[in-house]
């Protein structure tokens, strides 16, 4: 193999290289851009694309992947470090757990679906507890805090019942980068969403009003390459 091969097959290597990735040394554009031209190198124009958006039926996710297990695996620092990386082995099927054993998901859904008042589903006492522990979560320090959040998702969540749709992050002006903060959606064999962590409201949202969800491609199978242009379709607008 000439130097000059050689060079170009490490120039692509990087783009896939999770070891490289976690050193933090390498800006993320120089990662999407890497990362990118390995897979149309690799797996052709259908292949992933770092950060790209990706419409996912909510209610056909029903499967997560935590992002410690993601970043694991990856040998990243975080998951978003992994995305549009492709996976050629075995699926890992025994990794994951069902959304319903997330507690932030079955508050919501006890919440929108079936009408339990917040204080409730428990989420204002665990709420408590992570702020005694930590001093504030989820940018909450105290009760009061807890109640105005739960308020505010209440009227995002008529918002998005009356608009029919879930807004993009560009849409609502937090990023300028596409997908960014949106929830990571990891495309399993042959098509099969695993949610991946990230905007667990927005994902609640999503699924108690079916609807299809904005977000960010994580991990990819190599069987769901084909499938991708079924998932980067925006739905219609009103």
């Amino acid at each position: 193999m000439s130097s000059g091969s050689s060079k170009v097959d490490q120039f692509f290597q990087l783009g896939a290289s999770a070891t490289v990735i976690a050193r933090g040394k390498v800006k993320r554009s120089t990662i999407a851009l890497c990362r990118n031209c390995y897979n149309y190198y690799s797996y052709g124009k259908l292949a992933p694309r770092f950060g790209e958006r990706v419409w996912v039926d909510a209610d056909y996710c029903r499967l997560y992947f935590t992002e410690t297990y993601i970043s694991h695996m990856l040998g990243v620092a975080r998951p978003l470090e992994g995305s549009g990386v492709v996976l050629k082995r075995a699926w890992p099927y025994e990794k994951a757990i069902s959304v319903n054993a997330l507690w932030k998901i079955r508050c919501c859904i006890a919440h929108w679906v079936y009408g339990v008042p917040w204080e409730n589903t428990g989420v204002y006492d665990y709420s408590l507890r992570r702020i005694a522990w930590r001093g504030q979560f989820d940018g909450c320090k105290t009760r009061e805090d807890i109640v105005r959040r739960y308020e505010q998702l209440d009227a995002i969540f008529e918002q998005v019942k009356s608009e029919g749709r879930l807004r993009t992050e560009e849409e609502l002006h937090r990023s300028r980068e596409r997908a960014s903060g949106e929830p990571m959606v990891h495309i399993g064999p042959h098509g099969e969403p695993f949610f991946g962590g990230g905007g667990y409201h927005r994902f609640a949202m999503a699924h108690a009003l079916q609807l299809r969800l904005p977000a960010r491609v994580g991990i990819v199978h190599l069987s769901a390459i084909p499938e991708l242009p079924a998932f980067r379709k925006a739905p219609a607008t009103k």
